[in-house]
């Protein structure tokens, strides 16, 4: 006969004591140690969970969803849109772009006969659609609740636009910047950010013109503007000497000037004549 689960446990309890008996002969463990551990009071360690990880941010994921069935399609999007709907998330509406059509001609007979041709078409329907402004744990759970739903027969592309921080290498450099702005007492303009310059140069990886063998290779170019205001040609001769013996490898920087000169000789007299003549209203 097997013991019941009262008898088992009224077992084990005697059986407590001899355990922590034993533990205190051959190893140097206090009752409260293993009184914690009988209990289950064992805390994490605070160490473990102090080092945490910055959420990503996208700005736009870009779904582009392809099929042969029109309906399917049209069914799949409105359950993008609902699922959108019911997590709080910004979508764009569904644009419904051209249709790629493929054609194959074939023959039914051994010979060249045209009453024998045969034209085998397909047609793939294109659907986009735009989330916008999410986490990345917000992406990763409405992206992979909306691929385990991804009716058979349909394919889908994902596109991301993350908001990354600036490189330590542009921060270094607009705050060297800032920094001596301040301590010359040259007063400066905030520093714009403008639109980012991208280049694509699209490679082939083969011998041959294959599509699939076709690679994009992507740089950016960042700019930065700022304004020097009101200085003299001695303090900006120094200042523009200080900065450009600092600035860092891989950044490049363009220089205007908007001088004040005097108005020419021509002109000086011209207003001077003009201040000094009295103006008189002849009365007919």
């Amino acid at each position: 006969m097997y013991p019941t689960g009262n008898r088992m446990l009224a077992s084990l309890c005697r059986f407590l004591p001899r355990l922590d008996s034993l533990a205190l002969k051959f190893a140097p463990i206090s009752s409260s140690a293993v009184a914690h551990v009988r209990g289950g009071s064992i805390a994490s360690d605070p160490k473990a969970n102090s080092t945490t990880e910055l959420d990503r941010l996208f700005a736009k994921i870009h779904l582009e969803i392809r099929g042969h069935d029109r309906a399917v399609l049209n069914s799949y999007t409105t359950f993008l849109q609902t699922a959108c709907h019911h997590l709080a998330i910004s979508c764009s509406p569904v644009k419904i772009l051209p249709y790629v059509r493929w054609i194959q001609p074939l023959l039914r007979s051994k010979f060249v006969h045209k009453k024998y041709k045969l034209h085998y078409e397909t047609r793939t329907y294109i659907r986009c659609m735009t989330v916008n402004d999410v986490t990345g744990s917000t992406a990763s759970t409405f992206l992979e609740y909306i691929e385990r739903n991804i009716p058979e027969g349909v394919a889908m592309k994902v596109t991301y636009e993350e908001l990354v921080p600036f490189p330590p290498m542009i921060n270094e450099t607009m705050l060297r910047e800032a920094t001596a702005c301040h301590h010359l007492a040259i007063s400066c303009s905030p520093v714009k950010i403008l639109p980012y310059v991208r280049w694509i140069q699209p490679l082939l990886r083969s011998k041959f013109v294959h599509k699939k063998y076709k690679l994009h290779y992507e740089t950016r170019t960042y700019i930065r503007c700022m304004t020097v205001n009101d200085v003299t040609g001695s303090t900006a001769s120094t200042f523009l000497e200080y900065i450009e013996r600092n600035i860092p490898e891989g950044v490049a920087m363009k220089v205007t000037y908007e001088e004040l000169v005097p108005f020419p000789p021509m002109i000086n007299e011209t207003m001077l004549r003009e201040a000094v003549t009295p103006k008189v209203n002849k009365i007919e």
